[in-house]
């Protein structure tokens, strides 16, 4: 999609407002020349009262009405502008929060939610503001025109010497526009940066602190901030420039036209009306050069911010300006009705592929079975492809390859279909959100309080919730920062068991509990209504709650089967539990030291 039919797509998201705006900004513009008019009727009704058909005090009386009816309409379209240019933003920002939600394989991307952040606020900002910019020209130009045409009729001479300088402007204008849209997108993109920068460094503090690596840091903020700010002075003062050179126009007009006009007036051939009309009428022409540069400025602007909004999934502009749609119901009654498409009975997985672009590592040809009920755990080195396997599997990854079936159906977007209540995914590292514990536990269920409590007693955070100043209603701060690691593991935990998914994939599970959590979730998790699970871990007592283990080296599959008959015949599996348990066993006496030795074959 073009950018201009981008344009055309938003205006027509509120067709009848958008035509109002047009209407009543035409009138409030064209409606200048009256004035223009009646000043020259006035001061020549002042000057030749005799030849006069109006006197000098009615026209005042049809000034002051004319005024009246033409402010009204300013007012209106004022109001229509508001409210269209802050519904087209709204638009454009639920679009692109909505691109971020659904198509979550943004995150496989170089790309950093940081650097989002002056997309949502500036650029939806330019592209908003460009959709009425226009119409203030089509007003600007119109009136131009029609005044141009009365100028002329009264001293044809004088009007060309005019508008000529008026004329350079625009030229000047048409040729600094590339510039202006070139010096706009390194501005944007050396304060994203910024922001981008500042948000890992706000995440690494610590480690920041403990390298004693604060210098450094500081030193390449003030670089990259240095070039930020040469940026943004390169682009405001190339832009204010040109925004002085518009507005400079119109003394240089009313100048020439003082100069010029001594002459004519002697002759009588110039009335002091018609000087009035030329003063009143060369202030607005002028500002149809300005209007001109300003909208072609805008234009780049607008466009360059658009092509950053595209950017952010590669995507054409037609999903941006597109009313999203919910994808996925957030009321009880609606979530459980998405169940008709039928309950898990089985998930098979073949030849699942991804390749991470950056070090080509990932997972090849992955062959997974999943049955109601059971409780399926990947295990395998660091960088064996676990974690890959799982966020292709839900699609936060596009796969290179492989095929999903839910109970023998053909998944062809698991991104919009592996989600509640199907599918709920618990990631490695827990998002919070600055909420209460309820806020981050529900996000938006119509979930009662039993269901809640309910979600709260499976994922093992009840104690911990107990103890709590203001139990579930107690903040947790920025992303989670008063809750231990452990907890906010049980949240994400909680979060997931609250939509009652049929299939839990929990990524790196009980990594953060210590044993007797982890034996208190695992205990809970098997008991009532409980979902099939698939995990991944490297802890012994969940290879060991597990019903099947798949064992996974170098992006493949290279064992899979019960924990016992793994022990016997898999030297890999063999290698991986004393590893494991070596590992659980040194982190501390909170651990359960049963589980350290290899169950019994």
């Amino acid at each position: 999609m073009s950018f201009p039919q981008f344009l055309w797509r938003l205006i027509r998201h509120r067709p009848w407002l958008y035509a109002a705006f047009v209407t009543l900004l035409t009138v409030f513009l064209v409606g200048r020349l009256v004035p223009g008019l009646m000043e020259r009727a006035f001061f020549n009704a002042l000057t030749e009262p005799v030849g006069s058909g109006l006197n000098p005090w009615a026209i005042v009386a049809v000034m002051v009405s004319l005024e009246l009816a033409r402010l009204t309409a300013s007012l209106g379209s004022d109001v229509a502008e508001v409210v269209f240019r802050f519904s087209v933003m709204g638009r454009l920002r639920r679009g692109l929060l909505h691109r971020l939600l659904s198509r979550p394989r943004v995150t496989a991307q170089n790309s950093s939610l940081s650097g989002t952040h002056s997309r949502f606020r500036d650029d939806v900002e330019d592209v908003g503001t460009f959709t009425t910019a226009p119409v203030t020209l089509f007003g600007t130009f119109l009136f131009s025109v029609i005044a141009v045409i009365l100028m002329l009729r009264i001293n044809a001479l004088l009007t060309s010497i005019v508008v000529l300088p008026l004329m350079l402007v625009v030229t000047v204008a048409t040729l600094a526009n590339a510039r202006v849209g070139r010096y706009r997108a390194e501005s944007r993109e050396a304060t994203a940066q910024v922001a981008e920068f500042l948000g890992e460094t706000f995440r690494s503090a610590q480690s920041i602190k403990l390298m004693g690596a604060e210098r450094h840091v500081l030193r390449r903020f003030r670089t990259m901030n240095d070039q930020r700010r040469r940026a943004s002075v390169r682009d405001a003062f190339f832009t204010q420039g040109l925004d002085s050179l518009f507005y400079n126009s119109v003394d240089v007009a009313v100048g020439l036209v003082l100069l010029l006009a001594a002459g004519p007036m002697t002759r009588g051939e110039f009335t002091v009306g018609d000087l009035a009309l030329f003063d009143y009428y060369l202030y607005f022409v002028s500002r149809l050069p300005m209007s001109i540069g300003s909208t072609q400025v805008k234009y780049r602007q607008a466009k360059v911010s658009a092509e950053r909004l595209a950017a952010v999934d590669e995507a054409d502009l037609a999903w941006l300006a597109t009313e999203p749609q919910q994808r996925v119901p957030s009321d009880r009654a609606s979530m459980h009705a998405g169940r008709a498409g039928g309950s898990l009975e089985a998930l098979k997985v073949s030849g699942l592929s991804y390749r991470h672009p950056s070090s080509a590592r990932g997972a090849a040809g992955v062959d997974l079975y999943i049955q109601r009920g059971e409780f399926v755990v990947v295990t395998g080195p660091v960088g064996s492809g676990k974690t890959t396997v799982l966020r292709a599997l839900v699609g936060l990854l596009p796969r290179d390859g492989g095929t999903i079936r839910w109970n023998g159906q053909l998944v062809d977007d698991p991104a919009s279909f592996l989600v509640p209540p199907r599918v709920a995914y618990v990631p490695q590292v827990p998002n919070l959100v600055s909420d209460t514990l309820r806020e981050n536990i529900l996000m938006g269920v119509d979930a009662d309080d039993a269901e809640l409590a309910e979600a709260i007693r499976v994922a093992a955070l009840d104690r911990d919730v107990a103890g709590l100043p203001s139990g579930t209603d107690t903040l947790v701060g920025p992303l989670g920062a008063k809750l231990s690691g452990g907890q906010a593991q049980r949240v994400a935990m909680a979060r997931a068991l609250v939509r009652r998914p049929d299939l839990l994939v929990v990524d790196d599970f009980a990594s953060a509990l210590d044993g007797e959590t982890e034996q208190a979730l695992l205990t809970r998790l098997a008991v009532g209504e409980a979902p099939t699970v698939l995990a991944t871990s490297h802890r012994p007592a969940t290879l060991a709650a597990a019903d099947r283990v798949v064992v996974m080296a170098d992006g493949v599959v290279v064992a899979q089967g019960p924990l016992a008959k793994l022990l016997s015949e898999s030297e890999e599996m063999k290698g991986l539990w004393y590893q494991f348990a070596a590992e659980d066993e040194g982190e501390g006496p909170g651990n359960d030291k049963s589980v350290q030795s290899a169950p019994a074959t």
